[in-house]
């Protein structure tokens, strides 16, 4: 045996943690010789293969670092403080600038996907949840981010009508998709049933109908949350976002936002010319009434007249054309038949679209303000209502269809 542990590895044979001297020097090496990315991380992607081998083979379970030496864990120790020390000197107010910019390019960040070359397209702020430790600390964690590729594939229907009905904000998305391109609906049905329908038509699914979408790319348990996060690179938790505002190498929400939106509408606008440059409508719905502006800004309507729904009573709504898209270079190409429309959250109270007759009023009133400005029907197109090919599930990219 070697010692050397390759990703993905099939496991040697015979090797056995049981006995050993073996595993036990692999381990020690690693730890002290790797010199790559976070030890803990690492082992665990690395030796996974093996940890499957032996637990097949019915072998007791076992602690790779309480398997260490004392001379080997406290040097391990000290060559992890090292390097969190090495990393917290080396974030850098251009560095976050640089890390911050690569995800907000990235609508693999904060964006669920699916038929981006379908006509709508539908956008929230920012995903919920957030990410905490056990002790309630929450953090933004960069490498998250950097590293994520959208996870939504689902494998079969019955795991995307789980998924839809698995949140209030997807239920409501289900119920707006369903009235707007005409799939069966009654309005007292239960939602997992419509869940079910929708994702039979392969809603927000790869080469399905609609893409799902996020202004900013960050997860946070509550929209209000900045001061309080934590922010981690490189496996090391570099303290509060407060403390690095006031050490000059981070920035404040409101220049966070003012970033995200330059930045990934560019993204965003490549994309759109991407899905329309054979002529295809897009409707964009943007949900966030209070974020009209950064909803405009990022699609490039911000210049453009602010109309409004008139006959939609109790809320309030924004509507902008999308004139122009950006091509491969950068260059900004007319656009025809594109619209941006904000409306208020789906739930909160008043103003909200939380009566479903409001709901579907709203939705009768965008299709009638798109015919009225020559868009094409394409909600009546018979192509958003086939049902979607589950066989081709998992083979399509997320982002590209």
């Amino acid at each position: 045996m070697t010692g050397k542990i390759e990703p993905n590895a099939k496991p040697l044979a015979p090797f056995t943690f049981n006995a050993s001297a073996e595993y036990r020097w692999l381990t020690e090496q690693y730890f002290l010789k790797c010199g790559r990315g976070d030890p803990d991380e690492e082992l665990s992607r690395r030796l996974v293969a093996y940890v499957n081998h032996i637990a097949l083979q019915g072998d007791a379970p076992f602690d790779p670092i309480a398997s260490l030496s004392a001379d080997a864990q406290a040097e391990r120790e000290a060559v992890r403080l090292q390097r969190a020390a090495q990393i917290r000197s080396s974030f850098t107010k251009e560095k976050a600038y640089a890390e911050l910019r690569a995800i907000c390019e990235n609508l693999s960040c904060g964006c669920e996907g699916g038929g981006w070359a379908s006509p709508l397209w539908i956008s929230g702020l920012e995903w919920g949840g957030g990410s905490s430790e056990p002790d309630g600390t929450s953090y933004i964690d960069f490498d998250e981010y950097e590293n994520t590729c959208t996870a939504w594939l689902k494998p079969d229907r019955d795991a995307a009508a789980r998924w839809l009905n698995a949140y209030r904000y997807n239920q409501y998305l289900v119920r707006f998709c369903t009235r707007l391109f005409g799939w069966q609906y009654e309005e007292n049905v239960a939602s997992g049933t419509l869940a079910e329908r929708a994702a039979a038509k392969g809603l927000f699914m790869p080469n399905g109908v609609g893409a799902k979408l996020n202004l900013f790319p960050f997860s946070r348990q509550n929209n209000s949350q900045w001061q309080a996060l934590h922010v981690r690179y490189q496996g090391v938790d570099l303290g509060r976002i407060v403390d690095l505002i006031q050490a000059g190498k981070f920035f404040d929400v409101n220049e966070y936002y003012k970033k995200a939106v330059e930045w990934r509408s560019s993204a965003l606008l490549k994309r759109l010319y991407e899905t329309t440059r054979d002529g295809s409508p897009k409707l964009v719905v943007g949900i966030g009434i209070g974020k009209k502006r950064e909803f405009a800004e990022m699609f490039g309507a911000l210049e453009s007249e602010e109309m409004h729904l008139s006959d939609v009573t109790g809320i309030s709504t924004a509507v902008y054309e999308i004139g122009h898209a950006l091509d491969a270079d950068g260059q900004a190409v007319p656009l025809r038949n594109c619209w941006l429309v904000v409306l208020p959250f789906f739930y909160g109270g008043s103003g909200s679209l939380s009566s479903y007759s409001v709901l579907d009023q709203t939705v009768r009133s965008i299709q009638a303000f798109l015919l009225e400005k020559g868009v094409p029907a394409f909600w009546a197109d018979p192509k958003w209502s086939t049902p979607y090919d589950w066989t081709r599930a998992g083979k399509e990219s997320v982002l590209f269809d």
